[in-house]
């Protein structure tokens, strides 16, 4: 089989205080044209090289705070199901899975508990306006 390039693109809207507004993804192997909305990525990748892991998470303010639960739940399931194909490693497998498992239930319990209006990252009460903006920043700074 000859080889082939897939693209992978990822595009974000910033305000002025440089925090994501709106992002956007598209795949050529996606099954899909154009580019997708989405309030939430993460992104890692591992530089052989310097041996070490490099990531993106990013979300917008209007990200529903339950639908972060779900991503960030839903993430650690995945982290579980790439450990198994790509080690084979049934103990650490198990272990990433137990939590991922225990953040489901945590998710499910909140989901119980919260009230029927939705609430947005951005929505809910931090120590300051600017914690909350600090934790949303990307590591570097990213321009429009």
């Amino acid at each position: 089989m000859s080889e082939r390039l897939a693209e992978i693109g990822i595009a974000i809207k910033l305000n002025a205080a440089h925090l994501p507004t709106s992002i956007q993804w598209s795949a050529s192997d996606a099954g899909f044209a154009g580019w997708r909305d989405c309030n939430t990525i993460n992104v890692t990748l591992w530089d052989s090289e310097q041996q070490q892991l490099s990531a993106i998470s990013l979300w917008t303010l209007e990200t529903p705070l339950l639908d972060m639960y779900a991503f960030l739940s839903e993430s650690l399931a995945q982290l579980a199901d790439t450990c198994q194909r790509a080690t084979h490693d049934a103990e650490l497998t198990r272990i990433i899975a137990d939590c991922a498992h225990q953040a489901s239930v945590h998710v499910q319990r909140t989901l119980q508990a919260q009230s029927t209006e939705s609430q947005s990252i951005g929505s809910q009460p931090t120590e300051s306006n600017s914690t909350k903006q600090k934790q949303n920043e990307p590591e570097g700074e990213l321009s429009s």
